[in-house]
């Protein structure tokens, strides 16, 4: 796993498997043409798993060979292979729309590494910047399953505020409880787009697609 394109931890709350696909992992349409698309450097937290005293063992084992070890403080540092820890001011690159008609994004996930039983939220990470312009006709997201059903839905991002993350729901995914169970498997695709308002937009960063348990904090 590439940790400049994505993310993995385990959530302490729900004990699920969490990603975030950085925005480097994503399909952007024209996102290698500097006239369209620009790259900026932007901070990434660290995520490290505490367990406190439910933990009959030294060694724990997660879904996904997660593995962590406890220390004296019976705090967890975890580890994936290669490592996916971050220090706190990791840095990961975020798409800068500079001016488009045809905004189209799409990140994919394999269903699988999912925890079984666990509900997913699925959001779109990004920042209006300014000058930001061309949002009047709301966004299109959606999730496509690998049996063809999607879930979709609009957001307007004109008039929501400046300079800070905001989150786009793409839509919920339910793991199915059983490992081996229908639907388990395949790729997840989570869509961003707007092409057909006519409007040329600027002013979007995008950092990535977070999925999460619903009860998580993060």
């Amino acid at each position: 796993m590439d940790r400049l394109m994505q993310k993995y931890w385990v959530d302490e709350k729900t004990r699920c498997n969490c990603f975030v696909l950085f925005a480097r992992a994503l399909s952007i349409t024209w996102g290698d043409d500097p006239r369209y698309w620009i790259w900026h450097p932007v901070r990434e937290t660290k995520y490290v798993l505490s367990i406190r005293s439910a933990c009959s063992s030294n060694y724990i084992y997660m879904h996904a060979q997660f593995s962590a070890q406890l220390d004296s403080s019976h705090v967890c540092t975890c580890t994936l292979s290669p490592s996916t820890l971050y220090s706190d001011a990791e840095i990961v690159e975020a798409a800068s729309l500079q001016n488009v008609c045809w905004l189209e994004v799409h990140g994919r996930l394999e269903l699988s590494h999912l925890t079984p039983g666990c509900s997913y939220d699925v959001a779109f990470q990004v920042m209006l910047t300014e000058p930001a312009y061309g949002w009047s006709v709301p966004v299109n997201l959606r999730l496509r399953f690998p049996d063809g059903t999607a879930q979709a839905r609009k957001e307007k991002l004109q008039g929501r505020p400046t300079k800070q993350w905001l989150e786009l729901r793409a839509g919920e995914v339910k793991a199915p409880a059983q490992p081996g169970g229908a639907g388990r498997s395949g790729e997840l695709e989570i869509s961003l787009f707007e092409y057909d308002g006519g409007l040329w937009k600027k002013g979007l960063l995008v950092k990535g697609i977070k999925i999460v348990p619903k009860e998580s904090d993060y």
